[in-house]
């Protein structure tokens, strides 16, 4: 079972744009702190819609051969880009509060989002409660 995550960044005219991350959203937050530190590199990760894999990953573009079926070890997989799935089926929601966002994506109670040149996490109930408390998630190893 995936526990799937909303993923959600702050642009620079105050709207909020997310997508959703479908496997292992309870541990993201280490690695989009190593992916995508700065407010570029955050908006590239979103620029991509939703991701089948963001947890584990260290590069949010490939440096050779990626695709669904050839995948490039620690790199970001997006639906579209590396799965041909339909743009407008998985591309970014936006909205004026990250919250708004938060609530249009499919998630299981984990949003992440970078605002303010960092990344803070989120938890709620889980998937339908709006409700989302910040969390300090312990420091997660891979290997």
């Amino acid at each position: 079972m995936s526990t799937g995550a909303a993923v959600i960044v702050k642009l620079a005219d105050g709207s909020y744009q997310g997508i959703y991350s479908y496997s292992d959203g309870y541990g993201l937050l280490p690695f989009l702190k190593v992916m995508a530190p700065t407010q570029e590199q955050a908006e590239q990760l979103v620029a991509l819609g939703d991701c089948s894999q963001i947890y584990a990953c260290e590069r949010i573009k490939p440096i050779g051969k990626h695709s669904w079926d050839v995948r490039e070890k620690r790199t970001v997989i997006a639906y579209h880009r590396d799965r041909n799935e339909v743009w407008n089926d998985v591309k970014p929601i936006d909205g004026k509060t990250w919250l708004s966002v938060a609530r249009r994506i499919s998630h299981s109670g984990y949003a992440y989002v970078f605002e303010d040149g960092r990344w803070s996490m989120y938890k709620s109930g889980g998937y339908g409660c709006n409700k989302f408390v910040p969390v300090t998630p312990q420091v997660v190893e891979t290997a």
